[in-house]
Formats: C-alpha cells, sequence, structure tokens
C-alpha cells in the first residue's frame, strides 16, 4: 500500500524565463527544484504530477539535483504537486505562456503522525446494490502503533462517526489495507469513513459518499442445450436489490421484446447469481425472444433480449464428375439438394490422392447458401495422379458427404527466357528481367532470376522470384549486391519441382563514393554573443562512379541527423579535406554531426561524431 499523505498549501515561487530560441513557439515549459523544508537539501527520485484543470496529464520524478522537467505544454493555467513517501503532500498553481519556461520550486514537509497512525478512505465500488467498502492506513516504524481494530463507519447525515453505524473488517497488517461488502443498503445517499484503533486512540479517513437506487440487476444469458424442442434458458441476478425482489425466471415469445404477459417460466429462490431452466415444449425450427427477470415491489426488471433457433432436419449434397481437367488444375462439380434447417453452415469440396477423403484432407469452400448446384476450381495438382474427391456441407459442425468421384491430371513443359538488358545498375543493386514463354501445366510454381559472381548460377545461388504468368517482359529489382563486381545470371522456371533455366548473361556494378567525418575542431564561444561556433570536418577519399558533385555537412541535437537534421553543403566537391563553420549553436548542448557526398545515385554518409557546447 502506498504511504498515505496529507493535502498542505505549496510554497511557491514563480519566474518565467526563456523557453528556447524560437520567440514564435506555441509551447511552453515548466522547470521547478524540490527541497526538504528545514534542511533545504534536493529531494531525488520523487513523483512529482501535473495537473489542468483538475485532469492528471503527466507524471515524471526529480533527478539527483531535486530538479524537474515538463516539456511541450500548450499555454494555460497548471497546477504541479510533489508526492513523497513519508512526507505531506506539496502542491502549487503555475501560468504556462508560449515560448516561456515557467520556474515553481516547491519545499515539502515530514509527515508527521497523529496517534501515530493515517488512515485514508477510498472510493466505494457499486453494483446494483451491492456496494464494497474499502480503507487504507499507515502507521509510525519504532513503537507499538498498529492498529488492533479497523473498518468503517456509515450514515445518512455527512458526519457518520457522530451516531453512524460501526462495521469492523479483519486487521492486515502485511497490506494494510482492508474492505467489506454490503448489499443490503436501501435507496439513498449515504456518507461512509474508514477507521482504525490502536493504543493510542481512534483515527478516521475522510468522509466518502454514495447514492443508491435499490433496483434489482438481472441479466439474460445465451441459451444452452438448444435441440429440436428444448432448451435451456440462463440467467443471473448480478443484484437482489433493496427491498430484495419477490420471483425471478424467464419470459419468452417468437417476435420483439417479450414480457411476462407472453409466456413465462418462473424459477425458485431469491439468491443473487445465475439461475436456469430447461424448457421442453419448444415449436422445431422456431426463432425464439428470451430474457430473463426479476419482480421486485410489484416492478418487472428485465434482461436483455437474446435470440436462439431451435433445430429440424439434415442438409444433402450431391458430387458431380470433374470438368475441364489439366495437369495442374480442375473444376469440380457438385450440388447442394437440400439446405437443412438449421441451414448448413459451410459447403465446399474435399479431396485426396487416396479414395474416400474428408475434409481432414484438402478441402476447398465453396461460398453461398441455399440449393443448387456449385463448383470450384482446383489449382496446384501434381501432373500425371488420380485424384478423388466429394462434395460436402457443414451443418452444426457435422460434416454431410456426397458420393465420391475421382479424375486424371496431365502434363505441359512450362519456357521461360533471360532478358539481356540489366539496368538500373547502382552499387548494390540493378534491375534483372525475363519473359514467361509457357506457364506449362502444371502451372509453374515459381519463376525468377537467379545470380552469382562466377558462372552458372541455379536456384541454390542468390535469387528473385516474379510472377507466373505469360508476359512479354518482368523485370525485377535485386538488391544488396556487391560493389564494383561482376555478376552471371539468367532466368529460371520452377514446374513439377524441377528448375529450367534460361540463357546466362553477366554485369558489373557501380563503385560508390566514400566520406569520413573528422573530428570537430574550433569549438568555442562566439564573441559578444551567447551562442557557440566549431568547424565540422570532412574528407572524400573516393569519387566513386558516377563522381560526386555535392558534399557538406548534416548535424542535429536529436541524434542521428540523417533524415531530419540540419545540412550545409560546402562548394567544391574534390578529393580531400572539407569543412563547414558552424554557427549561433546553442549552448551546454551536445550536437550529432555526419559528413556526406551526393551524386545522382543519392547520399553516402560519414561517421557519426558529437561534440558538446560550453555553458
Amino acid at each position: 500500500m502506498s504511504l498515505l499523505v496529507i493535502m498542505m498549501t505549496a510554497f511557491v515561487s514563480v519566474n518565467l524565463v526563456s523557453c528556447g530560441d524560437d520567440d514564435g513557439a506555441e509551447e511552453g515549459c515548466i522547470y521547478g527544484i524540490v527541497v526538504e523544508l528545514g534542511s533545504n537539501e534536493p529531494m531525488k527520485a520523487v513523483g512529482v504530477e501535473l495537473y489542468k484543470g483538475g485532469a492528471l496529464m503527466l507524471k515524471t520524478v526529480t533527478f539527483d539535483d531535486g530538479h524537474f522537467e515538463f516539456e511541450k505544454l500548450s499555454p494555460g493555467n497548471y497546477m504541479v504537486k510533489v508526492v513523497a513517501d513519508g512526507y505531506e503532500e506539496k502542491e502549487g498553481n503555475v501560468i504556462v505562456e508560449a515560448g516561456r519556461i515557467a520556474k515553481i520550486d516547491l519545499q515539502i514537509k515530514k509527515m508527521s503522525f497523529k496517534n501515530h497512525m493515517v488512515v485514508r478512505t477510498v472510493e466505494p465500488t457499486i453494483v446494483g446494490s451491492k456496494v464494497t467498502l474499502a480503507g487504507e492506513y499507515t502507521y509510525e516504524e519504532g513503537g507499538d502503533y498498529a492498529p488492533s481494530e479497523v473498518g468503517f463507519v456509515y450514515a445518512t447525515q455527512d458526519n457518520p462517526k457522530d451516531g453512524g453505524t460501526y462495521l469492523k473488517c479483519k486487521v492486515d497488517n502485511n497490506t494494510k489495507s482492508f474492505s467489506s461488502i454490503k448489499d443490503d443498503f436501501g435507496e439513498g445517499t449515504y456518507y461512509v469513513q474508514a477507521y482504525a484503533k490502536n493504543k493510542i486512540g481512534t483515527e478516521y479517513g475522510e468522509v466518502r459518499s454514495f447514492n443508491l437506487s435499490g433496483a434489482t440487476v438481472v441479466v439474460t444469458l445465451e441459451p444452452t442445450n438448444v435441440s429440436a424442442s428444448s432448451a435451456t434458458l440462463n440467467g443471473r441476478i448480478e443484484s437482489k436489490g433493496n427491498p430484495a425482489y419477490s420471483e425471478k425466471g424467464f419470459c419468452y415469445s417468437k417476435s420483439g421484446e417479450p414480457t411476462i404477459s407472453d409466456t413465462k417460466v418462473v424459477v425458485s429462490g431469491t439468491d443473487s447469481g445465475d439461475f436456469s431452466y430447461s424448457y421442453t415444449e419448444f415449436s422445431s425450427n422456431t426463432t425464439y425472444y428470451v430474457r430473463a427477470y426479476a419482480i421486485q415491489s410489484g416492478k418487472v426488471h428485465y434482461g436483455t433480449t437474446i435470440t436462439f433457433k431451435t433445430k429440424i432436419s439434415a442438409s444433402d449434397v450431391s458430387t458431380s464428375g470433374a470438368t475441364n481437367v489439366k495437369a495442374s488444375t480442375a473444376t469440380l462439380n457438385g450440388a447442394v439438394t437440400k439446405v437443412g434447417s438449421p441451414a448448413y453452415s459451410e459447403k465446399g469440396f474435399c479431396y485426396s490422392t487416396s479414395s474416400n477423403p474428408t475434409i481432414s484432407n484438402t478441402k476447398i469452400v465453396v461460398s453461398g447458401t441455399g440449393e443448387g448446384n456449385y463448383t470450384a476450381n482446383v489449382n496446384g495438382l501434381s501432373y500425371n495422379t488420380t485424384y478423388y474427391y466429394k462434395a460436402y456441407v457443414i451443418q452444426e459442425g457435422t460434416p454431410i458427404y456426397g458420393s465420391e468421384v475421382s479424375f486424371k491430371t496431365g502434363y505441359t513443359t512450362a519456357v521461360v527466357e533471360t532478358n539481356s538488358n540489366v539496368t538500373d545498375i547502382k552499387y548494390s543493386s540493378a534491375k534483372f528481367g525475363f519473359t514467361v514463354k509457357n506457364i506449362g501445366d502444371p502451372v509453374a510454381s515459381q519463376v525468377g532470376i537467379c545470380y552469382r559472381t562466377y558462372s552458372n548460377p541455379t536456384v541454390s545461388s542468390n535469387k528473385v522470384t516474379g510472377d507466373v504468368y505469360i508476359t512479354s517482359l518482368q523485370k525485377m529489382t535485386v538488391s544488396e549486391l556487391n560493389e564494383n563486381t561482376t555478376y552471371y545470371y539468367r532466368a529460371y522456371i520452377i514446374q513439377g519441382g524441377k528448375a529450367l533455366y534460361g540463357t546466362e548473361y553477366s554485369f558489373r556494378t557501380g563503385e560508390r563514393p566514400s566520406v569520413i567525418t573528422n573530428a570537430v575542431s574550433n569549438l568555442q564561444k562566439m564573441d559578444g554573443w551567447s551562442y557557440w561556433q566549431a568547424q565540422l570536418n570532412g574528407r572524400v577519399y573516393n569519387m566513386g562512379s558516377p563522381a560526386i558533385s555535392e558534399c557538406g555537412f548534416m548535424y542535429s541535437e536529436d541524434g542521428d541527423p540523417i533524415g531530419s537534421g540540419i545540412k550545409r553543403s560546402v562548394s567544391g566537391a574534390t578529393l580531400g579535406t572539407f569543412s563547414y563553420l558552424s554557427k549561433f549553436l546553442d549552448r551546454n548542448t551536445t550536437y550529432y554531426v555526419r559528413a556526406y557526398v551526393k551524386n545522382e545515385l543519392g547520399y553516402e554518409y560519414g561517421e557519426l561524431v558529437s561534440f558538446t557546447t560550453g555553458n
């Protein structure tokens, strides 16, 4: 349990200082220091909470020097609260302005214990007429101050300890918490306080209030064991109410919202919890609407309405001969001759290379409902192979099959050609091409380009895949190549698990330029300014192919500058060193720098170098 704390007015001093270099910023900041009252020692690792309009916005903890920060805040009024075990809570109000830092310092005082205990009343939890009361306590260490009795006092007036009803609970000095559940409150508003007694005296927590309507709460649950003429109706009493209900049960009809004026069944008992009733006089294949009810003081309380449908007859399906049979494809045919009731939930075909297939073998689901013929096209079959298949439907989780039919597949060879023209050649990538002349029958399972740095590449070498269809030309980009390297490649197509190859060709990748980032020099404060300056340094070691057209630096305060840093180009992209004097740098700030070069293929970067300006 968290150490309890007592609210008190904060010692606050507020100053507004600059919040960044952007005078047009739309957000502000809060900066503060927390110290112990009396010793003025900084308080580290204590909790600080930020509120706006009474709502908790952010949480943080203080650093070793006692300071805390809240950044990127919209302008407005805020409240800062310090929460620390063994200390009284401190809070203070502060105004945040755009582009400014609001400074607030807080002093916190060690907690003093009256009767050497502190008690807290937890907000009650209410479900119907059932109320859960909860409390927490802490006591001063080093003496025999642990409570011997804990509990609650409640009343209908706002000062329950004066004439209220006491409710004792079990003492647990390990968790230092206690609770009690009551479901016999009447309607109205109640006030409650947690309390704890020790040898010194009695301490009370805050006064909490709650309001009860006293109504019975009933819930309808899903019916179970549904058959053609019977079902088990299920419900739950979440709260008996006050006064408790006098009757419970179920009402049902064949349409709309059922009431006890329709057909009803009464279930004995007036307890809370689940209840059920097995009814055996329903009509078959019929939709029913049912809801649980409870009668309290002559008023009927209903659960939500739930529908269910009784069962009736089985579905029926037949299998017809296969059509359009090729090496790896075929069209399977079947028909639903009877929908059944309830209607089947799934239809389709199951097939296998062995006789008597079931849905545990390969199956194809066909969409749609109702009676009539249906078909399915099967792909990826093995060539020159006999297959057995059946039509099926699933009704209430049980498969129903038609008769078994068989067919045999054929074979046609696939053909692929390699395109000799390699395009978009870069340092580590290039675009290859191929043409599929015949996808084969059975249809080829894969097509693409295989490549390596020596002759006669195979599918066991590096490869990229394309689409298996007849086309004039397919092109694809191959990445992760080595620069300035000769590669051999050829198209391939896989049919029936065997690879067939096109003609072999070769090409050579380009050469990447290289640059390094040297250490920063001339790091110093600018004369007459509070800003700093630094000379950024780099060196071009290789112009590359194609040659570089630009060089320079990228830097940032937020880690690696690639993609989001500030870019500064330097004239004269040649071999050797280059530099840039960066001015107006923020003080006491760490910057991250990379040298770069650019050619028509893009950017290359040097190592990441960092430096920090002075204070």
